[in-house]
């Protein structure tokens, strides 16, 4: 699933860093996840939120196609008559009905026969501000909208990566304490201001000086490209 949500990452072309609000999840029949995995994953994925993926959720068009494939292999003479059937029935419907019961029952010629994930090819397109990746059975819906405290939250967090790269080039202990002077653009001070204490807590900062120029430090860019520059002395 984590393999899912990073290929759909990529293909939003968002950078991990960044928060996203809520991701939907879509997994083979019979597959329960804990919440503790959930959480994990979330994190992994730095999504606020997992639901599951449904035919009540409007966000994907679904597009579903015979296996020709795999269905000749089991209905041989018969696989035009079930190909047929297949593109006759709703799309939702059966997708639904296989991911639910991995199996989808149609009538063909007066009788009920059973499709599985196998014997169809599933696309699904997503809708304005939604990037979707399935992979083995797997498939994640990213809500990839950035609010505001959304892309804040981002540019707190581009901060942190670039902390701890200067902690790295000044040959500091992972346990040391610092003090902290970050240089940057007003509208990315304000910002940095907001999300002080997650910034001071991630990077052991025992203070945080906010100012508009620095004569030396580390440089970085955050969020969209703002350039910041930061100094990390040990405490």
């Amino acid at each position: 699933m984590a393999e899912a949500g990073r290929a759909a990452r990529k293909a939003s072309s968002l950078r991990i860093r960044q928060p996203l609000s809520r991701a939907l999840v879509g997994l083979p029949a019979g597959t329960v996840l804990t919440q503790a995995l959930l959480d994990d994953i979330g994190d992994e994925l730095n999504v606020k939120l997992l639901e599951p993926l449904n035919a009540n959720n409007e966000i994907i068009d679904v597009q579903v196609k015979p296996n020709f494939r795999e269905l000749g292999r089991r209905f041989a003479k018969q696989t035009q008559q079930v190909a047929k059937a297949v593109t006759a029935a709703g799309p939702r419907e059966l997708i639904n009905g296989v991911r639910e019961a991995g199996v989808f029952y149609l009538s063909v010629d007066g009788k009920q026969v059973g499709v599985g994930p196998d014997d169809i090819l599933v696309t699904e397109v997503p809708r304005t501000g939604w990037v979707v990746e399935s992979q083995r059975g797997v498939t994640i819906a990213l809500d990839t909208e950035i609010t505001p405290e959304l892309e804040a939250e981002g540019i707190a967090r581009d901060v942190v990566r670039i902390v701890q790269q200067a902690r790295r080039d000044a040959d500091l202990d992972v346990s040391d304490r610092i003090t902290l002077s970050i240089a940057a653009p007003a509208e990315v001070l304000a910002v940095i201001s907001d999300h002080q204490e997650l910034i001071a807590h991630e990077t052991l900062a025992i203070s945080v000086t906010l100012v508009n120029a620095l004569s030396e430090g580390f440089p970085g860019t955050v969020g969209s490209g703002a350039e910041i520059l930061v100094r990390a002395l040990r405490a």
